[in-house]
């Protein structure tokens, strides 16, 4: 089988599914029980307030961030291993093109999982507030909202989070590898995180190197397009170590069997 025809099989598993359908529906419900208190204070009347709110100021942005992106596709190996039909897969395509099929789409899977769910919490609230009236935070983007291009900023802003997503779906996939069971793929990218921002909390460290920043947070250097291209660049350099990890282990999980 040729690396196009996996990668188009698995894209379909991944998109054309009640997973990705139910996850992205899961983020833009969680994002609007976040804010729900506040959707009748007429003080409070800018969707680019509640989106803020909803993934800075809530708490809600790990759950949205670091397990639901991680259920459309990233746990499909595990699954497979569990119900032994990765060898089916492997025997086809070989074992470094459905490794990195798989990283890819759980890549694409991930960010599109909480894109598409942040666009949705927009469209909700379109019909009774603006999308941009106060201003919020002293982020690049909502500058950029100020200066009147408001759906660029907010789609800078989405897309950084779709990174973010992107990220704890590869991170899944990765441990998955090493240790094949769903549960665990599922759990992994929080456990991680945890672990990962209390062990350099404290430590002097640049911006764009806090674990924290990669995973709910924003590294703002002033410019929005700066900002989101350092967001992808981290993201671009942790997903690629992963995948070379996940490939290696992968030859060896298989030559063992």
């Amino acid at each position: 089988m040729k690396f196009k025809n996996l990668f188009a099989t698995d894209v379909r598993r991944a998109l054309l599914s009640w997973r990705f359908l139910l996850s992205s529906s899961g983020v833009s419900c969680i994002m609007l029980g976040a804010v729900s208190g506040l959707l009748r204070k007429s003080d409070f009347s800018s969707i680019w307030y509640f989106m803020y709110l909803s993934m800075g100021g809530s708490g809600t942005a790990s759950i949205i961030l670091s397990i639901i992106p991680v259920f459309t596709f990233a746990i499909s190996f595990a699954i497979e291993w569990e119900e032994k039909a990765v060898y089916f897969w492997i025997v086809r395509a070989g074992i470094i093109r459905y490794t990195i099929s798989k990283i890819v789409v759980s890549a694409i899977s991930g960010f599109l999982t909480v894109v598409v769910g942040m666009i949705l919490f927009i469209v909700i609230l379109m019909p009774w507030f603006p999308l941009f009236a106060i201003s919020s935070t002293d982020y690049s983007y909502e500058i950029l909202m100020g200066q009147g291009y408001v759906l660029l900023g907010m789609l800078l802003y989405i897309a950084h989070f779709g990174f973010t997503g992107a990220l704890m779906a590869v991170c899944a996939m990765w441990i998955s590898v090493y240790i094949p069971n769903r549960f665990v793929a599922a759990a992994s990218p929080v456990v991680l995180q945890f672990t990962l921002t209390r062990f350099t909390s404290g430590r002097e460290l640049p911006g764009y190197l806090t674990p924290i920043l990669w995973f709910d947070g924003i590294y703002d250097v002033g410019s929005p397009f700066a900002t989101l291209l350092i967001k992808l660049t981290t993201v671009l350099v942790l997903c690629s170590l992963m995948g070379i990890a996940a490939t290696v282990q992968m030859k060896r999980r298989v030559s063992r069997a």
